[in-house]
C-alpha cells in the first residue's frame, strides 16, 4: 500500500507543481483511482486518451498521432477553428467520424457532463465550453498549454 501512495503523490506533484503549470497549481484534480483516493482526489470517471488528430487543411481526412502538443489556439499543425479543441467519445468517433482533435474512451453522457468543468489531459489544461450545434462532442478552450498523449488519463478539476 505505502507503494500506491507514493505513486499517487508523484502522480499529483507532477499533475499539479511543475513550475510550467504554476497558474493551475492551485487548481486541485479529480481522477479516478481503483478502489482509493488520494487527498485532492476523489473517484469520479475513468476516461483516457484514445486516439489523437489534426486536419491541416478542411479537406485533410486528419493525421493521427501518438502526441500532439495542444497550442492556445489549438493542436499545434491544426487547421484554424473557431474552437481551439474538439473533444469526443471513441463511440462518438466511430458513428460519426467527426473531424474531433481528441477521442476519449468514456460514456458519450459523462462527456456531456463535463460542459462548464475545467479539465486536464496530460500537460494541458482545457475549459470545455459547450457542446456543438451539428455534431458530436463538446468544444474546448485552452487554460493551460502543454503535450497529450494516447493514454492519458481525464483529469477534472474540483469544485471550488
Amino acid at each position: 500500500m505505502a507503494d500506491n501512495d507514493q505513486r499517487l503523490d508523484a502522480t499529483r506533484r507532477r499533475t499539479t507543481d511543475a513550475p510550467e503549470r504554476a497558474a493551475t497549481s492551485s487548481v486541485t484534480w479529480t481522477r479516478r483511482a481503483v478502489n482509493r483516493t488520494a487527498k485532492g482526489y476523489r473517484q469520479t470517471m475513468d476516461a483516457t486518451v484514445s486516439s489523437l488528430f489534426i486536419y491541416p487543411d478542411p479537406a485533410s481526412t486528419g493525421q493521427q498521432l501518438s502526441t500532439v502538443t495542444i497550442m492556445p489556439d489549438g493542436p499545434a499543425g491544426n487547421r484554424s477553428k473557431k474552437h481551439a479543441v474538439h473533444l469526443v467519445t471513441a463511440a462518438q468517433y466511430v458513428a460519426d467520424h467527426p473531424k474531433a482533435n481528441i477521442v476519449l474512451d468514456m460514456d458519450a453522457a459523462l462527456l456531456a457532463n463535463l460542459v462548464g468543468r475545467v479539465v486536464r489531459l496530460g500537460e494541458c489544461t482545457l475549459s470545455v465550453t459547450r457542446q456543438p450545434s451539428s455534431c458530436a462532442g463538446v468544444y474546448a478552450d485552452v487554460v493551460t498549454p502543454g503535450d497529450v498523449t494516447v493514454d492519458d488519463r481525464l483529469l477534472v478539476a474540483d469544485d471550488a
